[in-house]
């Protein structure tokens, strides 16, 4: 159960910790939008849907949309 998928040991479970850090994922990208002169031509083009998803579900600025072209998230 604490082997994850790099085939190593960890103390705690992948899924717990993949989860870790969302929220605080979402403030950053608030922070630094906040900052930004024109938000309707900015790209937040993340790496991975669990990102994308992160900061999309937990943003406070409605203006700003994340996106990534992993898996099926760009459906």
């Amino acid at each position: 159960m604490l082997r994850w998928e790099d085939g190593k040991e960890h103390a705690i479970p992948q899924d717990y910790a993949d989860m870790l850090g969302w929220k605080e994922l979402a403030e950053k990208v608030d922070s630094v939008c906040e900052g930004l002169p024109n938000l309707e031509r900015t790209l937040i083009l993340c790496d991975n849907y669990g990102q994308a998803g992160a900061i999309n579900y937990y943003k406070k600025n409605k203006k700003i949309q994340a996106h990534s072209f992993d898996a099926d998230y760009v459906n």
